[in-house]
């Protein structure tokens, strides 16, 4: 299951689209998300929860709307 970046930004109040970039690049790096660049203009990215934030105690970023929940 993916989400857009623009959705996540939308379905989190009061978070700034810094921090969401930021805690989104450290959740990347830690291994629980994949980040997908689609070529296109604007660009569209998508993140995807990995295996192992499946299995997890997922994150409260990961949970933050209906489609990221397991």
């Amino acid at each position: 299951m993916q989400i857009r970046f623009t959705e996540l930004e939308r379905s989190i109040e009061g978070i700034s689209r810094r921090m969401l970039t930021l805690t989104l690049r450290k959740l990347e790096r830690d291994g629980l998300l994949i980040r997908t660049v689609h070529p296109v203009v604007p660009p569209m990215v998508e993140y995807t929860l990995t295996e192992t934030a499946q299995e997890e105690r997922p994150h409260p970023l990961l949970t933050a709307t209906p489609r990221v929940r397991r």
